[in-house]
């Protein structure tokens, strides 16, 4: 009976650190097929360098991002992400600033290429890129804006996106879509492994964002 409950102990403590991203893996967005704009969620940077960590998050939206532009060609690019502040410490640039070098290296060519460096949460990424969207694109404003985030992250930044668009005054109809890849259920590198982390706490995200009635 003893070994019985000390094997069930260790598997509750495998199974634990898993447990956000199971839940998060079932809840449901709309996937993008075709995009007119994609706008890339800012993430942590390097702060001395103020260069975009490779192997790291935002470069994985970076990469999600490149992928989709190379078959539906959009035409609006949006790097959204202030500058990060720890304390009195800030990072060396903003994380739009950041993006756009990586996006430079790379050799990627947009039509169009907005920064949106003043956001400084899910919440005013999308506030503030919706606005110079509407700003920079007028009449023309896109049909299907497509949001380039992590697994872990894009049920909040869907729920928040669909949020502001139903507060802003965009006279043209639009549908806000997730660019999306198969994850797998449980991690199986080094980068899965750190989203399973984060996953524990966005599912705080997500209740305060629910709380506050931002969702």
């Amino acid at each position: 009976m003893e070994m019985l409950k000390a094997a069930a102990a260790i598997a509750f403590l495998l199974v634990l650190p898993g447990l956000p991203w199971l839940i998060i893996s079932q809840l449901q967005f709309p996937v993008a097929e075709d995009c007119e704009a994609i706008i890339i969620l800012g993430y942590e940077i390097d702060w001395i360098s103020g260069d975009v960590l490779p192997g790291g998050l935002l470069e994985a939206r970076l990469q999600l991002a490149q992928r989709t532009a190379e078959q539906s060609r959009p035409r609006w690019l949006i790097l959204s992400g202030g500058v990060g502040q720890k304390g009195e410490e800030f990072a060396a640039n903003s994380e739009a600033v950041a993006m756009q070098r990586w996006l430079q290296g790379k050799a990627v060519c947009w039509d169009e290429v907005l920064l949106e460096d003043a956001s400084q949460s899910t919440r005013t990424n999308a506030i503030q890129s919706l606005d110079l969207l509407q700003k920079m694109a007028g009449e023309h404003f896109p049909e299907q804006v497509c949001v380039a985030t992590n697994a872990f992250h894009r049920f909040r930044a869907w729920r928040s996106f669909l949020h502001v668009q139903l507060e802003a005054k965009i006279p043209t109809k639009f549908t806000i879509k997730m660019l999306h890849e198969a994850s797998r259920t449980l991690p199986r590198s080094s980068l899965e492994a750190e989203e399973c982390f984060q996953a524990w706490q966005e599912l705080l995200g997500i209740l305060l964002y629910f709380v506050r009635c931002w969702l």
